[in-house]
């Protein structure tokens, strides 16, 4: 293609501009509609997920528990346990095996990590302008 051709596809004509212009005019794009916060808080959650998980947290007081009074969040006399190491594991054998109960550990696990966490740099920030998820082609 010539020079000529190819700085048509780079620059609009003053036509295709007015156009455009009146189009947007003509036909606003519609508004997102978010719902209010109220609403998302009830929506954007699982009452299955948080079930199961409590449930979990629960056989494993009576599980784990030598007879003592219940653990709490935040008990240092926990063993040191490698909750991150166990949540990449669940990770690749959810992977293997799409086993949903793994998701649940994997919840429970993060959970305690954010509350006990003994990182040496712990510490929360936001990161709202940051690369959150990557969204891929799911093979069936």
């Amino acid at each position: 293609m010539n020079t000529v051709g190819n700085l048509q596809k780079v620059y609009k004509s003053n036509h295709d501009i007015i156009r455009d212009h009146i189009y947007l005019r003509v036909f606003p794009p519609k508004p997102k509609r978010i719902p209010p916060p109220s609403v998302l808080r009830q929506t954007e959650k699982s009452v299955l997920f948080d079930e199961l998980r409590m449930n979990r947290k629960i056989m494993a007081n009576f599980r784990y528990n030598d007879g003592e009074a219940l653990t709490q969040f935040g008990d240092l006399t926990k063993s040191d346990y490698d909750r991150i190491k166990a949540i990449e594991d669940k990770c690749k054998e959810f992977r293997k095996t799409g086993n949903l109960e793994l998701m649940v550990d994997i919840g429970n696990y993060a959970e305690i990590e954010f509350v006990e966490s003994r990182h040496p740099l712990k510490h929360f920030r936001a990161q709202d302008d940051s690369k959150h998820c990557e969204v891929k082609e799911i093979r069936r």
